[in-house]
This record gives structure tokens, C-alpha cells and sequence, in this order.
């Protein structure tokens, strides 16, 4: 069922064009350009003086509109002026949210990432692997990028023209997801842009992606509704939220409903052992997960992700705390799916085995190493190999990380040890797995 959200972001009939090659040139050449309608008294020069970066710019106009005579426009001709000769003022972008390899390059504007720098046009943000960054854009809009891509900002310009703007971004490599604020002002322009595709929004929220040369440009559309033109019907398709769009080399535009969110049946437990791991429900019709770690629920600030064959998602170095975990399954088509957040809590607590038993005084000591923060107490169980099921010994309350054990006959053996860690986040209790060990005669 629609929601009276998703039916908002219609009537602000959000646009995504996904054009081949050759027409996405040519749309990228059109959206370029604003119209402006010749007033009585105007002229070029003065139109150049008020508007216009500098005089120069009337010869591109002439020769882009087939002006034979400046001085002579009727008034009421439309003429088309190119953005880039419109004087302007940037509209202010920065940076809310970094983690891992992140570089912001280009035209000698290049930062250091931190969190509130200012970004600028012609800027370049890469992500290496792991690295996520994501930015704000005055208005409400932000784009977050995930791993492995490219994004340069091609334009963040307010024109004095028309007093609308323009928001321009290209994914060069990898994916973009983006949230744009409702666009009521027809003069407002937000667009996100592959080397085959153009995506103009007035308003949704969507997952572009392009992973290089014979890949194909792909769009999904998590809120609201986009129109749709492979630049082969005269008439775009509505993408209602749930679907994507995929363009491939072959210029064949075609469309598919997303698959839905994995669920995450473990979060619930305490992510105690040296891997975090999440199990994923199986999703029909994937060949893959992606699984991503946040800090926040909007996805915000990402810092951790994975792209697994089946559905079990596995990370290294994850801090203690309390996370947000969502997967989205891949389809043969390489569309991502939908995705569900899910909490859950990151608490170190493992035990692991310390080396080889050492008789020492008729004992064997058996040792353990847990890792975590807080008042630790340990209770340890061994079993005889004959009687798995009942241990020989069980010993609470242990507050050092060894025991001693006497008069052991010869067989075989396995024994756990639990662990109870109390700090100031709670309690936490796990136990080990079982480990064996033979004793002979």
C-alpha cells in the first residue's frame, strides 16, 4: 500500500531519466541551459553585465542561439543561456559523517576529511575499502557513499538569473545513496549522474550505482516514485518505490521489484566473539548480500561493511557499543534490494584456549584468555568422554582465568568454561566452546 508519504513525493512528480550513451550527452547538453524570455529594454551587453560571468560569455550565447544582430532581440525571444555562464554563489555542502579511506581531491581544492569541512564544485570523494563518507547539502538533502566509489560534486550553484539552484553530482565508480528534500520550485534542479545515465529528482529517496565500462547503470528506489526513460519509448515508465531500474551496455532499459530486506535472525544476542557475525534469512532469487554496521539508524554514519555469497555476514574490529546492522539482497540484475535496520549489541567477551596442558605437582592447569572490560567471573566444567552430557567437574566462581586439576585418570576430555562480565552497559554472559584434550595412562 502506498503511503500518503510515497503519494507526496508523486505529486511532486519526481524525474529520473536513465538515457543511453549518446542521449544521456545530449540530456546532460539541455539540462545545462536556462531559458530566459527577452524583456523590453534589455540587450546583451547589459544582460552580460548583471548576469553573465563576463562580456565574453555574449559570443557563446550568439552563436548557441543563432543571434545575428546583439543589438537587435525581440522582446519576448527565449534565449539559452549555458549554467556555467551564469554568475552565481555556491550553495553549502560538508561533511557530517567519514570513516575509513576517505580522499576529497580535485582542482586544487583538495581537504583533509573531518567532520564540517566545507566542500566545494569540482571536488572528487573517494572511498576506499573500508571508507564511507557522507555529506549534507543546505536544504535538507545528503548523499552518502559507501565503499570502493567516486563522486565528484559537479555543480552547487545558486544563480542570480533565475534565484533557482543547482545541484549536480557524478558517480564516476561504485554507489551513491541519496535522500532529497521535497523540490516544490520548478527552478530548483537536484541530479545524480553515471557515465550513461542522468537522475533528475524533485524529491525521493534512491540508491544509484555504476560499477565501470560494460556495467550497468542502475537506480533503486527505496521512497517515493521516479519516471523512467530508456531513450527507446516516447513516454518514460513510473518507478514506483520498491522497484529498480537497470540500463545496460546494451542501451535496454528494463525494470524489476526489488527483492525484500534480509532479516537479521540473530540480532538480538550479544555480538561477543572476536568476529561479528550475522545471520541472514535467505532471500529467493539472490546471489548475494550486502551487509552494513552503523552508528545510527539513518544509515548516516556507516563504518563497516560486507559483501557475502550467502546469507551470513561476518566483520572484524568491530568496537564495543550499540549498533544499527541492515543486509540488501542482490539480484542476478546487480539491483540491491531493500533493506530493514536492525540494533543490536557489541560486547568483547571471548575465551579462547591458552596452549597445552602442563602437569605441574600431579596437576594439569588448564588456561584461558577473555577478552572485554569489567568484573569477569568465570565458571569452568570438564567432561569425560564416556558421560558428555554430565560434567565431572563444575567449579563457579573463579575469578582467575586457569584452574588446576588432580588425580585425572587417563581418557579423553572436553571442557567449556562461562563467562559473567559486569560493567557499567549491563551484564554480559557467554561461554566458550569446548575444547578436548587426552590424558595416557
Amino acid at each position: 500500500m502506498m503511503t500518503l508519504r510515497n503519494t507526496a513525493f508523486l505529486v511532486l512528480a519526481a524525474t529520473l531519466l536513465l538515457v543511453s550513451p549518446n542521449a544521456a550527452k545530449a540530456q546532460g547538453q539541455a539540462a545545462d541551459t536556462v531559458p530566459y524570455t527577452f524583456k523590453s529594454g534589455d540587450t546583451l551587453l547589459a544582460f552580460a553585465d548583471r548576469y553573465l560571468v563576463n562580456e565574453a560569455a555574449v559570443d557563446t550565447i550568439q552563436r548557441l542561439n543563432a543571434i545575428k544582430d546583439a543589438t537587435r532581440i525581440r522582446p519576448g525571444t527565449v534565449i539559452k543561456i549555458p549554467t556555467n555562464l551564469l554568475k552565481g554563489t555556491e550553495i553549502g555542502a560538508k561533511i557530517v559523517a567519514f570513516s575509513g579511506a576517505v580522499s576529497i581531491g580535485g582542482q586544487g581544492r583538495g581537504i583533509t576529511p573531518k567532520v564540517g569541512a566545507a566542500l566545494s564544485e569540482g571536488q572528487m570523494l573517494s572511498t576506499g575499502a573500508p571508507g564511507f563518507l557522507t555529506i549534507a547539502i543546505a536544504g535538507g538533502s545528503n548523499v552518502s557513499i559507501p565503499s570502493r566509489s567516486r563522486v565528484r560534486i559537479v555543480r552547487l550553484r545558486k544563480y542570480l538569473l533565475t534565484g533557482g539552484s543547482d545541484i549536480d553530482f557524478f558517480v564516476e565508480q561504485g554507489r551513491a545513496e541519496t535522500a532529497v528534500s521535497p523540490i516544490k520550485d520548478p527552478k530548483i534542479r537536484f541530479r545524480m549522474r553515471t557515465p550513461t545515465a542522468v537522475s533528475a529528482v524533485r524529491g525521493t529517496v534512491f540508491r544509484i550505482g555504476y560499477d565501470g565500462p560494460g556495467a550497468s547503470s542502475l537506480t533503486e528506489v527505496v521512497e517515493g516514485a521516479v519516471a523512467v526513460d530508456g531513450g527507446k519509448t516516447s513516454q518514460p515508465t513510473l518507478i514506483p518505490t520498491g522497484f529498480g531500474a537497470a540500463l545496460p551496455k546494451t542501451g535496454k532499459l528494463f525494470q524489476e521489484k526489488l527483492l525484500p530486506a534480509p532479516q537479521v535472525t540473530n540480532y538480538g544476542a550479544v555480538q561477543a566473539d572476536d568476529k561479528v557475525r550475522f545471520n541472514l534469512s535467505s532471500i529467493a532469487g539472490a546471489k548475494g548480500y550486502r551487509t552494513q554496521v552503523a552508528r545510527d539508524a539513518s544509515f548516516l554514519e556507516i563504518f563497516a561493511e560486507t559483501v557475502s555469497a550467502g546469507p551470513v555476514a561476518t566483520f572484524e574490529g568491530v568496537p564495543d557499543g550499540r549498533f544499527f546492522v541492515r543486509s540488501m539482497a542482490i539480484a542476478d540484475s546487480d539491483l540491491e534490494g531493500l533493506a530493514e535496520p536492525f540494533g543490536f549489541q557489541r560486547r568483547l567477551a571471548n575465551i579462547k584456549a591458552a596452549g597445552a596442558l602442563d602437569p605441574t605437582n600431579d596437576a594439569y592447569r588448564i588456561n584461558w584468555i577473555s577478552q572485554g572490560s569489567g568484573r569477569t567471573v568465570y565458571r569452568f566444567q570438564l567432561f569425560a568422554k564416556k558421560s558428555p552430557d554430565i560434567p565431572m567437574v563444575d567449579e563457579p566462581g573463579l575469578e582467575t582465568s586457569g584452574i588446576s586439576l588432580t588425580n585425572l585418570p587417563s581418557g579423553t576430555y572436553s571442557w567449556r568454561v562461562g563467562m559473567r562480565q559486569t560493567s557499567p552497559q549491563g551484564v554480559v554472559e557467554t561461554w566458550s566452546t569446548l575444547q578436548n584434550f587426552t590424558i595416557g595412562d
